[in-house]
C-alpha cells in the first residue's frame, strides 16, 4: 500500500519569483526542503459506488488531512478528509443523496443537497473549460451554505459571506474540511534553521535600511506607508482581477 501511494505525489518546483528586467520580488523566500505535494480527485467520475477508506494522512503542502479510499473496482485515490469522513468508514458516490439517520459520507451533485448544509470542494464555471474541479471552499475549517436552488443554478454563500451562483450539476463533498492531524496553529519555530526548512529567508526591516534601498529607508522614527522596492504601493490593494468571467455570477460581493 506504501509502495502504491508514492505515485499519488509529485515534487513541487521552487521557483526565485524574478520579473522580466530579472529583479526578485520577495528577498524572503526561497531554499528549504523538498516537500511533495500528493493529487487530490476532485472530479468523482465513479457514481453510485461505495469507497472504503483506508487511512487517514497529512500532507506536507496543505493545512487539511486527506483520506486514502478504495473503490469497488480497486482504484486508489486521495479524497479532502471532512468531518463525516474521519467518523465514517465509507464514503457514498451518489447522484441522489439518501437521508440517514446516522451522519454518512457522501459526495454528490449540488442540485441534490438540501438547504443549509455544509458542503466544500465546490468548481466554477471557468474550471470546466481549464479542466480544473473543486477550487472553492478548501481549506480547514471553512464550509459553504446553500440558499436556495434554481433551475440550473443555486445559490451558495462563501465563508468570505460573498454569495455567489453555482452549476447545479458540480459535484460537491458534504461536511467541513477537518485540519492535520497534530497540527497546532500559531505554533513557535523556537530556533532559525526550522524556518529556513521551510521556505522563509532572514530579511532586514524596511524602516532600518537607507533611502537608497527602500522607500520606507532613511527615517529616525518608522514612518511605513505600505510601499515596496519598487515604491509602488502594496499595503491596502486588492488582489481579485475585476475583469473576470464569474464577475456577472457574484449575487452579493463580500464585505
Amino acid at each position: 500500500m506504501q509502495k502504491l501511494s508514492l505515485n499519488f505525489s509529485f515534487k513541487l518546483k521552487k521557483s526565485v519569483h524574478r520579473t522580466i528586467d530579472l529583479k526578485r520580488n520577495f528577498l524572503h523566500k526561497g531554499g528549504g526542503q523538498v516537500n511533495r505535494k500528493k493529487f487530490l480527485d476532485f472530479y468523482y467520475i465513479f457514481l453510485n459506488t461505495i469507497a472504503i477508506i483506508r487511512r487517514i494522512e497529512n500532507d506536507s503542502s496543505r493545512n487539511v488531512s486527506i483520506a486514502l479510499i478504495s473503490y469497488q473496482n480497486e482504484v486508489l485515490s486521495y479524497v479532502l478528509a471532512t468531518d463525516l469522513i474521519i467518523k465514517s468508514e465509507f464514503i457514498l458516490f451518489l447522484e441522489k443523496p439518501i437521508i440517514l439517520k446516522i451522519n454518512v459520507a457522501q459526495i454528490t451533485s449540488l442540485k441534490n443537497v438540501s438547504i443549509s448544509t455544509p458542503i466544500c470542494t465546490v468548481s466554477n464555471m471557468e474550471c470546466f473549460k481549464n479542466k480544473k474541479s473543486g477550487q472553492f471552499i478548501r481549506a480547514a475549517g471553512c464550509f459553504g451554505k446553500v440558499l436556495k436552488h434554481f433551475l440550473n443554478y443555486s445559490l451558495i454563500k462563501l465563508p468570505s459571506s460573498e454569495i455567489k451562483f453555482f452549476l447545479n450539476d458540480c459535484k460537491i463533498n458534504m461536511g467541513i474540511p477537518e485540519k492535520k492531524i497534530n497540527f497546532i496553529y500559531g505554533q513557535s519555530s523556537r530556533k532559525a534553521g526550522k524556518s529556513r526548512n521551510l521556505g522563509y529567508k532572514m530579511s532586514s526591516r524596511k524602516c532600518a535600511q537607507n533611502p537608497v534601498d527602500h522607500p520606507h529607508g532613511g527615517n529616525t522614527s518608522s514612518k511605513a506607508i505600505g510601499l515596496n522596492m519598487y515604491g509602488k504601493l502594496q499595503k491596502f490593494k486588492k488582489t481579485k482581477n475585476i475583469l473576470r468571467v464569474s464577475k456577472k455570477f457574484i449575487f452579493k460581493s463580500r464585505k
